[in-house]
C-alpha cells in the first residue's frame, strides 16, 4: 500500500471520527430542546409560569451565561413548539408505520452484516486451518524428517471450534 493511500485511511479516520462526534451533539442539543420545551411547556399549562416568566428566563439565562445562543423568548417558545408537536398523540400516530419499516429496514440491513462478518470468520477459519495442514505436511514430510527433529518444529493444531458455535447467537431487537 502506498504512503498516499495510508495518509488517506488516515485522513477517513479523522472524518470518521468527526461526524460521530457531530451526531453526538445533534442527538443532545435535540434532547436539550425536548427538555427545555417539555419543561416550560408543563409550567406554562399548570399556569404556574406565564408568558412574562418565559421572557425572564430569557433574560436570565443570557445574564448567567453570555455564550448561550438560541435561548431567547423566542427560542424558548420553539423548543415548546417542538415538544408539543412531537410529542402529541397525532404526531405518533402518523409516523408509526413509518417507523415500523424503518426498523425492518434496519433489521435487514444489520442481519446482512453479521452474516458477512460470520462468512469473513469461517473463510479466515478455512484459510488458518488449510496453512497448518500445508505446514504440518511439510514438516512432517519424508525430506524434512531427514534434517530435522520434531522439537524443532513442532505440529501445529488446527482451529477448532467450540461446541454449539456452529449456531449462530440469537439477535434481538
Amino acid at each position: 500500500m502506498s504512503i498516499e493511500n495510508q495518509f488517506l485511511e488516515i485522513k477517513s479516520l479523522i472524518f470518521q471520527a468527526r461526524n460521530k462526534a457531530y451526531q453526538a451533539v445533534n442527538k443532545e442539543s435535540i434532547l436539550l430542546n425536548w427538555s427545555v420545551g417539555e419543561y416550560v411547556s408543563a409550567k406554562l399549562k399548570s399556569s404556574s409560569w406565564g408568558d412574562g416568566v418565559v421572557a425572564q428566563l430569557a433574560d436570565f439565562l443570557i445574564i448567567q451565561e453570555p455564550t448561550l445562543k438560541g435561548f431567547t423568548k423566542r427560542g424558548i417558545y420553539r423548543m415548546v413548539q417542538f415538544y408539543e408537536t412531537y410529542s402529541s398523540n397525532d404526531f405518533l400516530t402518523s409516523v408509526s408505520p413509518q417507523l415500523k419499516l424503518l426498523e425492518k429496514s434496519i433489521v435487514s440491513t444489520v442481519m446482512t452484516q453479521l452474516e458477512g462478518s460470520e462468512n469473513r470468520i469461517n473463510k479466515s477459519r478455512n484459510d488458518y486451518n488449510d496453512a497448518v495442514k500445508k505446514y504440518n505436511t511439510h514438516i512432517r514430510g519424508f525430506f524434512s524428517s531427514m534434517f530435522l527433529n520434531s522439537e524443532t518444529f513442532p505440529k501445529k493444531e488446527a482451529f477448532k471450534a467450540a461446541a454449539g458455535s456452529d449456531k449462530a447467537p440469537g439477535v434481538k431487537f
